[in-house]
């Protein structure tokens, strides 16, 4: 097994962990983690000095900045304390997910990204997918911002697995977009609270009339 292999597996298992998770405080641990992994996979395309003051932003952003945004959040909703139901409709996607995903890495993947990246492109594909079946299942509004969380790491390892390296003032860009994404969800979130006295999102749907 390459090292791109067992990165792509460990990717995958953090991507995998929160949508099962009930809680959100393990989720955002589990998140942390997967940005650990991405700083290493940012690393591992581009071992020079350019790639570790990428994996150091990576860190800066994925490992620091973004889990601690969500911490905040959640511990100003109290969603930590809250207990999510995870329906079988949730375990039949992570099931298809990984099935889809599998067949990618073996037919398709190969063949377009090349066998080195392969395994990371599939693993990436995952990672899009399980953060957007989070965001479509739960009801919270901190636990589907760490949906979005971890769409952005999917996106963000299948732009490495392609190019095999991102300009540094592209991953500065995307980066600060997002934080400044969740920045502001952070902040309609708190508005939401304090206004309606809860961030459940199928509450809030039922508002509309």
């Amino acid at each position: 097994m390459t090292w791109t292999n067992a990165l792509a597996d460990l990717l995958v298992a953090t991507a995998v962990l929160p949508v099962l998770l009930r809680q959100m405080r393990p989720g955002v641990y589990v998140l942390a983690l997967q940005g650990l992994v991405l700083a290493a996979v940012a690393l591992g395309f581009n071992p020079n000095p350019a790639g570790i003051l990428t994996a150091s932003l990576v860190l800066l952003a994925k490992v620091i900045a973004v889990p601690w945004l969500l911490h905040r959040t959640a511990t100003r909703a109290a969603a930590f304390n809250l207990v999510e139901k995870v329906t079988p409709f949730t375990y039949l996607g992570v099931v298809a997910v990984l099935l889809a995903v599998r067949l990618l890495s073996v037919r398709i993947a190969p063949a377009a990204f090349g066998p080195g990246a392969a395994q990371l492109a599939a693993a990436a594909l995952a990672a899009t997918m399980l953060g957007l079946l989070l965001v479509a299942t739960r009801r919270l509004l901190p636990n589907q911002m760490l949906g979005l969380a971890l769409t952005e790491n999917g996106l963000y390892a299948a732009g490495v697995a392609l190019a095999h390296s991102l300009p540094l003032l592209l991953d500065l860009g995307v980066l600060l977009d997002f934080l400044l994404a969740l920045v502001l969800l952070a902040w309609l979130s708190g508005h939401i609270r304090n206004a309606w006295g809860h961030v459940d999102a199928d509450q809030l749907n039922g508002l509309r009339g």
